[in-house]
């Protein structure tokens, strides 16, 4: 039972205490005995308090979860609506119920990752700003070793245009990641002009008909042994993010495709 059913059934528990007192007040063959306070009520005291927060066997908990978030909801929108002392006052209450609830949650989380740091994500995906560093550096290395291994036997076609601004910003970027992990790029020209990055060019000869090029700039691997090609990016990007698509065909294909 939830900490809210706590509250609802303590009330309840409160009201029918009340008029218990009441009646055994008035039972004058009891007598007026302030000590002898009535078994039940505080049998029912004592089970309310050790009732475990646990939901009910036939609901769960995301049912349970659902009917607290209504009467929340309900007691927020009666204390807006209705501004009295009493409804603000429950609706705070609630809040705060939930509240410390989720703060628990929140300790229980990390006193758990203390006793599993396998599941920490953080440990292998670390955010400040040295266990990152560490965490890039290493990244790199394995995307470098991965690219250079899959290019062994591949290279790449480069599709442009000389007066493509998409193209001639991209040339540089292409040139430099080409030179890194000594890639063989072969540039082909859609109008027969070169770019200052890539002088020796070839002028297409059907070339961007057979790959279906109608953006410039394209990228394609290519394995001339296996005789096949890959789109590797469409259009202007960064070199990280060129590098992290070719790693990821690299890794995806497992070095052939």
């Amino acid at each position: 039972m939830n900490k809210l059913c706590l509250i609802i059934i303590c009330c309840f528990i409160s009201t029918l205490s009340f008029a218990e007192n009441e009646a055994y007040y008035d039972n004058h063959d009891n007598g007026w005995h302030w000590y002898d306070d009535p078994e039940e009520e505080q049998s029912t005291e004592t089970i309310s308090e050790k009732t475990p927060s646990a939901p009910p066997s036939n609901v769960s908990a995301t049912e349970e979860m659902q009917a607290l978030q209504k009467v929340l909801e309900e007691a927020k929108n009666k204390a807006v609506l209705y501004p009295t002392e009493e409804n603000i006052t429950n609706y705070v209450e609630l809040q705060n119920k939930v509240m410390n609830n989720s703060r628990d949650f929140a300790k229980g989380w990390q006193a758990m990752l203390l006793d599993r740091p396998d599941l920490n994500f953080q440990v292998s995906h670390p955010t400040n700003q040295v266990g990152r560093q560490v965490y890039l550096d290493q990244k790199n290395v394995s995307q470098d070793e991965a690219i250079h291994a899959f290019f062994k036997d591949k290279g790449l076609y480069f599709f442009f245009k000389s007066t493509c601004p998409y193209c001639q910003k991209f040339a540089p970027i292409l040139k430099n990641f080409a030179e890194h992990y000594q890639i063989t790029v072969l540039p082909i020209s859609l109008d027969g002009i070169g770019l200052a990055e890539f002088p020796n060019f070839k002028t297409d000869q059907g070339q961007a008909q057979k790959f279906n090029v109608t953006v410039e700039p394209s990228l394609f691997v290519v394995d001339p042994k296996a005789g096949k090609a890959m789109p590797v990016a469409y259009g202007l990007m960064s070199e990280e993010a060129l590098q992290q698509r070719v790693y990821d065909i690299a890794t995806q294909f497992n070095g052939d495709f």
